[in-house]
């Protein structure tokens, strides 16, 4: 039976797409307070659309709620939230293993009844706070491309909300250097890094 530790493997991909530009980022819960949203016109006003959890073992929609009730970030218009079948796919089918008598811990196994995969105390969020960070990422990309002065603007503003973010500075180590690497060269004037990031990290809206 293969275990895969869920956070870990967003943390993979993050890394990776952080590798071409020299960022080491490592997450294991985000949490957030006021950011500052900037011109309403480039914030998301599209409503999410119920999703159908009724494959999805309810001790994990339990988890995943108490976690996520803490996540109030405005989203990129024409960006819709990603919902929790968007992020774990995985859930889907799949049974509970812990009969959650400790709430830090679920264990869970797929439908296929092969891979074993674990959600510890932060991985819900932390998730969900790196695909609002890519989509804010990919938000900035495709305005410039449009040449949407504003709105890439607005992007810029909301990445480098980031590390002031409640709970940041304690869980994701070199936050900091988002807004170093990412958000600092392209208010210089390359983008490139930011480029790179956007087109390779994960916001839940693929």
């Amino acid at each position: 039976m293969v275990v895969s530790n869920v956070n870990h493997r967003h943390q993979l991909a993050f890394l990776t797409a952080f590798s071409a530009i020299g960022v080491l980022f490592s997450a294991t819960s985000c949490s957030s307070t006021d950011a500052d949203q900037g011109p309403t016109a480039a914030v998301s006003t599209i409503t999410e659309p119920a999703e159908d959890l009724s494959d999805v073992p309810p001790e994990f929609v339990e988890f995943a709620t108490k976690e996520l009730s803490l996540f109030d970030h405005p989203y990129p218009k024409r960006a819709p939230q990603p919902g929790l079948l968007a992020l774990f796919p995985e859930v889907e089918g799949s049974t509970m293993a812990t009969d959650q008598s400790e709430s830090t811990t679920l264990v869970g196994i797929d439908d296929t009844g092969e891979a074993e995969f674990v959600f510890s105390e932060g991985d819900i969020f932390t998730a969900k706070e790196l695909a609002w960070h890519c989509a804010w990422a990919q938000s900035y990309v495709d305005s410039m491309t449009n040449s949407e002065d504003e709105a890439a603007n607005e992007a810029l503003s909301q990445l480098q909300q980031f590390p002031k973010f409640d709970q940041v500075s304690e869980y994701v180590e070199g936050a900091e250097d988002l807004t170093t690497n990412l958000v600092s060269p392209a208010v210089q004037g390359d983008t490139e890094p930011i480029e790179n990031y956007a087109a390779s990290c994960i916001s839940g809206n693929e």
